[in-house]
């Protein structure tokens, strides 16, 4: 996908039209005509609206404050959700630690978004945190006592027969396992810290099969020896790319049906913004 971004960009700073596009779209990737056109004129208005595109040889990092005065940073990436999950919860747990408060996250296979306080921000610094930092150690931290260490460790327990479904003919709720999972993991932390076999299990099962914490250090790997290049953009719209991840981080006020409505929203005003630079 990056590829496919970096050419289609590359061909339309060479000049050339919007109908040798399409057609190369269409004869490349054996697409119909509505398709390809669809395609561009996506990637084509974020062109046009940020002045970048992301690939797979950069990350476009976009700064929006929503209605409701959260700052969010949308990282525009493709390095797929595992990655992403994984990249995202680093980031939170350094940026946390640093101003001392919340940070949401919402995560998506393009991309995700770190929502603060709206309060300065230093994403450079953010960023030469994340390539200095030991990810392993970050990430095992920032899921320790989250809910998803919690249903893995449950799922662990029961494969080591720890917490059993059924015992002498009466089989357990999923309720009464996790709340048996509490109680173990807590006193095995306790007793024999975080080296404890079931729990190591539990971090790696998180980091490699939930997330991807291989390809999340050949990424940062790559930030840091300059061969991804990041950008930092500012708006008071969002762009083209980031609609969706926006509003999956409003599922709690945006109704279903009213999604389709406030995507033409964000459309039609991105569309304005475009002709008036134009």
């Amino acid at each position: 996908i990056g590829k496919f971004r970096k050419q289609v960009a590359r061909q339309a700073e060479m000049g050339a039209g919007d109908d040798d596009i399409i057609q190369w779209i269409m004869h490349n990737y054996y697409l119909d005509e509505n398709t390809a056109e669809a395609i561009y004129r996506y990637i084509k208005e974020q062109k046009d609206f940020l002045g970048t595109v992301s690939t797979h040889e950069s990350i476009t990092v976009e700064k929006y404050i929503d209605d409701d005065s959260r700052q969010n940073f949308i990282f525009h990436t493709i390095y797929g959700r595992r990655a992403h999950d994984a990249m995202a919860r680093i980031l939170a747990h350094l940026l946390q630690k640093r101003i001392g408060s919340n940070v949401g996250m919402v995560i998506d296979d393009n991309g995700f978004i770190l929502i603060t306080p709206r309060r300065p921000i230093d994403i450079d610094r953010l960023i030469d945190q994340l390539t200095e930092c030991d990810l392993k150690k970050e990430l095992k931290n920032a899921v320790a006592k989250t809910e998803l260490m919690k249903r893995r460790f449950r799922h662990v327990a029961g494969r080591s027969l720890m917490i059993l479904r059924n015992y002498g003919g009466n089989s357990k709720t999923v309720g009464q396992q996790q709340m048996k999972g509490h109680f173990l993991i807590s006193t095995l932390r306790n007793e024999y810290g975080e080296d404890f076999s079931m729990i190591n299990e539990t971090y790696r099962e998180i980091m490699e099969d939930a997330m991807d914490i291989r390809h999340t250090k050949e990424v940062v790997e790559k930030i840091e020896d300059e061969e991804i290049e990041i950008e930092m953009r500012e708006s008071d719209i969002p762009s083209p790319f980031s609609h969706n991840l926006l509003l999956q981080g409003s599922t709690d006020v945006i109704k279903m049906e009213d999604k389709k409505e406030r995507l033409q929203q964000l459309h039609s005003k991105v569309m304005e913004r475009i002709e008036e630079k134009q």
